[in-house]
């Protein structure tokens, strides 16, 4: 769900169910946890959802994906082999082990690494720790 800006467990849980009527809108409304199960989104309470702009590329990589490996009984995306669902771990896991097979991916779907924020410059930290301010 890369275009849509999904936290993993809130992607791992995405259901046919989920799209509106139209395809523009994705409907999210629980998340997969550390322990395979499905509960509520992040902050929100059960039965809360969150409204998401659909791009039209995801809405075709969706069908896509359900057109190659179709979707559980209970019309899930994705499937996990040890549990009912994929859990976060084995998920990053799988896609860091896979990442560097697939460099002939175009650019906008290969990953990415974060740039690490560089150390702060040890002036900074002693005009911090003595009350002064950074910019001076």
């Amino acid at each position: 769900m890369h275009g849509c800006g999904l936290r993993i467990g809130e992607a791992l849980a995405v259901n046919v169910r989920c799209r509106i009527p139209g395809g523009t809108i994705l409907r999210v409304s629980e998340q997969v946890d550390q322990h395979a199960h499905l509960r509520p989104l992040k902050f929100r309470k059960k039965g809360d959802y969150r409204d998401i702009p659909l791009p039209q590329y995801v809405s075709d990589a969706i069908d896509k994906h359900i057109a190659d490996y179709g979707t559980t009984s209970d019309g899930y995306l994705y499937q996990g082999r040890k549990y009912k669902f994929v859990i976060r771990r084995s998920y990053q896991e799988d896609f860091a082990a896979r990442a560097p097979q697939h460099r002939d991916h175009p650019p906008d779907l290969r990953p990415h690494r974060a740039q690490l924020p560089r150390p702060r410059p040890v002036g900074t930290g002693r005009r911090l720790r003595g009350n002064l301010p950074p910019t001076r």
